[in-house]
């Protein structure tokens, strides 16, 4: 890593160490509200399984797999602008790349990282939710 950043450092300067950060502020926010807001839509609607990991899990990675349908274009077209050296336009990286080449994989991995994720944001919630209320009672 040390040798990667000043090898960046040297050819681009200081500021070639956040080239596309701003992209990925933009691209930050709206997933994670795609992801909670459909994730709690799903939870409700797999009512009929009960409270459990397995409606966390499931839901979870229902809503990661509609956000990256949504979010892995950008994903995409920011790692094409960033290897392009500013040659392209972001646009252009946007419209002429090919966007869903690994979004498949992506897809694949979705019931590891967000499915889990979820279920322990869950399961937090719950903790300290609950950790409030009784606070509030004593």
């Amino acid at each position: 890593p040390v040798i990667g950043a000043s090898q960046v450092v040297s050819e681009f300067g200081l500021l070639g160490l956040f080239r596309g950060g701003l992209f990925d502020t933009f691209r930050f926010l709206p997933t994670q509200v795609l992801n909670i807001k459909l994730k709690d839509t799903i939870n409700r609607s797999l009512e009929f399984l009960g409270r459990g990991l397995l409606k966390n899990i499931i839901s979870g990675t229902v809503a990661g797999a509609i956000s990256l349908t949504f979010v892995y274009p950008l994903d995409a077209s920011v790692v094409s602008y960033t290897m392009s050296n500013g040659k392209k336009s972001f646009i252009e990286c946007l419209f002429r790349s090919n966007i869903y080449s690994g979004f498949a994989i992506s897809v694949i991995g979705i019931p590891i990282y967000r499915g889990v994720y979820f279920m322990l944001y869950d399961i937090v919630r719950e903790l300290v939710f609950h950790i409030q209320i009784v606070h509030l009672l004593s």
